[in-house]
């Protein structure tokens, strides 16, 4: 049979723009997300799928689009912070255990929105049932990330403000065992909740291109253990935040009722010992605070944004179970207009009708915007300037290597590990010889070894034949005894050399 709702067959007794709900099997999708209602005589009539459509405007879903592309720009970010603390040094990088695994539940819970994006699914299974994780692979992929980027990014944030309380307020800092427990607990507890809700609850399309937590049995499996995680989260800020009040008070009544520097009004030693260690307080808690108040942003905005998803959700899950359940008439003037407008186009008359039986469009707006939001807010916080230099270091490091200059001749001896020694002078008897292989520039290399007596950077062995001046008095002469241990003033020898240098250069001076 065609699943046309315009067709009055599939239409049944319903009047439009309902359908008769016997008119489609219980089989396929989520049947128990269908928008139906009782009217009485075995007749149960539904609203077409989606049912979206008849409660919010054509605008809805832009707006929903352009938290979907905000969404894709922070799953970028988180990629690139992931991609940055796995290839730099943690040195540069400055990664941290918290930060990764909070960034991880972040990058799911944009990737749920992503994927959509993408793929473009078809929300419904028939004309009256919206699809689920088992009959919409891409439902599938999308509700799983909702579900444990939501509690991987829930329990994360409290195990930061945790970290954050015990080193502003207690002066401790976590160590391996805080570091091995938080990795077990937090995995293992956000692992186990998410195989519990997609196994016992499911999720479907719900609420535009991305499937949600149905509403069905949601409450013991998803929200309730995420909304326990969030207050404790909310209860360890609160507690980090008077602290860093109190001491500041603290500090600041000190220093307003300081006694005046006089000897006739000297402060007493508990007085003073009172005002030594208010200060000392203070001024810790400054610098814990001037390290930590990225963490403290980062934790105070997604706890905002948790908590306030999860109170939507749930109202809207209270909404839907009242209807379904006939606990509630606010649900039966939106029905009447429905019954009077029946149109496409005159359907907007009875959007504010439905909206208020629900949940209004400004805060399901609110919603997407400030889930879409998360990655960005998180990456900016969380990227240095460090972390750009180190980049710049890297990409410098790979592309830029300086090129030394070589020389021929080093090229060619640089396998043989003797050459890193220079050439000496071989203490040959023909002197002449060896002054014409220097000026014929023939090398001579020096046979020993590194370490062998002769020094690695050694003074050239090139020499000349001296050629003694026509009218110079002096010649070359081998150091003697004296040169060694200095000159002597009352030694006679040197004085005599030194007059006759004195004469060769007052010769030479009068030659020119």
């Amino acid at each position: 049979m065609s699943n046309d709702p315009n067709n009055p067959l599939v239409r049944g007794l319903c009047p439009a723009p309902f359908l008769d709900m016997a008119q489609y099997p219980n089989v396929g999708g989520n049947v128990q997300g269908r928008m139906c209602s009782d009217v009485g005589g075995g007749l149960t009539c539904c609203l077409p799928c989606p049912a979206t459509d008849w409660i919010y405007p054509q605008s809805f879903n832009m707006w929903y689009r352009i938290s979907q592309i905000i969404s894709a720009v922070g799953m970028a970010i988180s990629m690139f912070l992931l991609i940055s603390w796995a290839v730099l040094p943690a040195e540069k990088s400055r990664r941290h255990y918290l930060s990764v695994c909070l960034v991880i539940g972040i990058l799911l819970e944009c990737l749920a929105f992503v994927i959509p994006l993408g793929s473009k699914p078809n929300q419904c299974y028939n004309a009256i049932t919206p699809h689920d994780m088992r009959s919409d692979i891409a439902c599938a992929f999308s509700g799983a990330s909702v579900v444990l980027g939501g509690l991987v990014t829930t329990i994360w944030i409290c195990f930061r403000s945790l970290s954050m309380h015990l080193q502003i307020c207690w002066d401790i800092v976590p160590d391996k065992k805080f570091f091995f427990t938080s990795l077990g607990v937090g995995w293992g507890f956000a692992l186990l909740f998410s195989i519990l809700t997609l196994a016992l609850t499911g999720v479907s399309y719900r609420f535009g291109d991305t499937c949600h937590v149905n509403s069905t049995r949601s409450m013991g499996e998803f929200w309730i253990p995420l909304l326990v995680i969030a207050g404790i989260t909310a209860l360890l800020q609160f507690g980090t935040l008077l602290y860093c009040f109190k001491v500041y008070l603290a500090n600041a009544w000190t220093e307003s009722n300081a006694p005046p520097t006089q000897n006739s009004d000297l402060p007493s030693y508990s007085s003073s010992h009172r005002t030594h260690q208010a200060r000392i307080m203070y001024q810790r808690l400054k610098k814990v605070l001037w390290l930590q108040w990225r963490s403290m942003t980062i934790v105070v905005f997604l706890l905002v944004d948790i908590v306030f998803f999860a109170v939507v959700w749930i109202q809207l899950d209270y909404s839907v179970n009242d209807i379904s359940q006939h606990k509630t008439t606010t649900i039966v003037p939106f029905l009447a207009c429905i019954l009077v407008n029946p149109s496409i186009d005159a359907r907007s008359k009875c959007f504010e009708l439905g909206q208020r039986a629900l949940v209004g469009e400004k805060t399901s707006i609110a919603v997407l915007l400030l889930l879409s939001l998360t990655g960005i807010q998180t990456g900016l916080l969380m990227i240095r300037s460090s972390l750009l230099s180190a980049w710049v270091d890297f990409f410098r490091s790979r592309f830029s290597r300086k090129r030394e200059f070589v020389s021929l001749d080093a090229k060619r001896f640089s396998n043989d590990p003797r050459t890193i020694q220079m050439m000496e002078m071989h203490n040959t008897p023909n002197r002449v010889a060896s002054a014409n292989t220097a000026l014929s520039g023939t090398d001579t290399i020096s046979s020993k070894e590194p370490g062998e007596g002769s020094p690695y950077f050694a003074q050239s062995h090139f020499e000349r034949n001296y050629k003694q001046p026509r009218m110079s008095f002096s010649t070359p002469r081998p150091l003697s005894s004296h040169a060694t241990r200095g000159w002597d003033g009352n030694d006679t020898q040197s004085i005599g050399k030194s007059s006759l240098a004195k004469n060769s250069i007052d010769h030479h001076e009068n030659r020119i």
